[in-house]
């Protein structure tokens, strides 16, 4: 995906999320599969489907926001970042399918807090990206 295509990406996102605010319900959805919980990770956006996903810190999951909808006062803080930014904290996610090994889960995010908003780094040197690749030349 082209570096202008991310904030375009992020904005619709952001549009459906705030179209949806007087029937965003995530917890109260039929379609779910087991009780909500709670999970400490990064929220970031990826080019593929779903693009919005949250990394469970301390593993290699990574939980799929249903159909790339945020919740309405989750989504103005991921406008404009486009894929250099990631959202940290704790996150209340209710399933939408059941956790099988070597799959994606998709969830929906019914609360957040202690939220940080930071660049996005490259985790395997600690670096800051740019258009998800690394920084050269120090």
């Amino acid at each position: 995906m082209k570096r202008g295509c991310a904030p375009a990406l992020i904005g619709m996102l952001a549009y459906s999320a705030a179209a949806l605010s007087d029937t965003y319900a995530c917890a109260a959805n039929p379609e779910l599969v087991a009780p909500c919980f709670a999970v400490h990770g990064r929220l970031s956006f990826w080019n593929g489907a779903p693009s919005a996903r949250i990394w469970r810190v301390g593993t290699t999951r990574m939980l799929g926001i249903h159909a790339d909808v945020l919740p309405p006062g989750l989504a103005p803080l991921a406008t404009g970042t486009g894929f250099d930014t990631e959202i940290w904290g704790t996150f209340s996610v209710c399933p939408f399918t059941l956790r099988k090994p070597g799959h994606m889960q998709f969830v929906c995010i019914e609360s957040w807090r202690d939220l940080a908003v930071r660049p996005r780094t490259d985790h395997a040197n600690g670096r800051i990206t740019s258009a998800g690749r690394a920084i050269v030349g120090e």
